[in-house]
């Protein structure tokens, strides 16, 4: 793979956790190509507009509680499949900032596993799969 797309694809992933931490969720979902899946254990959603809705609805209720999440996504490995197409791994870390709360704490840890394609405006998600390493108790506002 060419340096040019591995940045593009890092960049991709960099944009996820900024936009999704900071309810640009437009912007978000428009990170999967139009038929994308993102996969978690809290729900599927199978194309852009399902996505748009799915984290919507979440992201209000974690503002609701005044709850400030962080995506810190690391250590990703990628492995081209075709000119077009390249899986990846990543480990992610995600904190909450409770408001009545001096420090974040850690909310979940896991891998996401990814199917990367590269259309004419460039790298989207196909499918990004979250394997949580242990389910949090309040996974339902996650």
């Amino acid at each position: 793979m060419n340096i040019e797309d591995r940045l593009a694809i890092l960049e991709l992933i960099y944009e996820y956790s900024y936009t999704y931490d900071s309810n640009e969720i437009n912007k978000f979902s428009n990170l999967f190509t139009e038929d994308g899946i993102w996969d978690s254990p809290i729900g599927t959603a199978r194309s852009r507009e399902e996505i748009f809705q799915l984290l919507s609805s979440r992201r209000e209720r974690i503002a609701k509680l005044g709850i400030q999440n962080r995506h810190f996504q690391t250590n990703t490995i990628l492995s081209q499949q075709s000119t077009n197409q390249v899986q990846g791994k990543t480990m992610i870390l995600v904190t909450w900032q409770f408001p009545d709360r001096k420090f974040a704490q850690v909310h979940l840890t896991g891998v996401y596993e990814d199917e990367f394609t590269k259309t004419s405006t460039g790298w989207k998600f196909a499918r990004r799969t979250l394997k949580i390493d242990l389910e949090p108790d309040d996974l339902s506002i996650s």
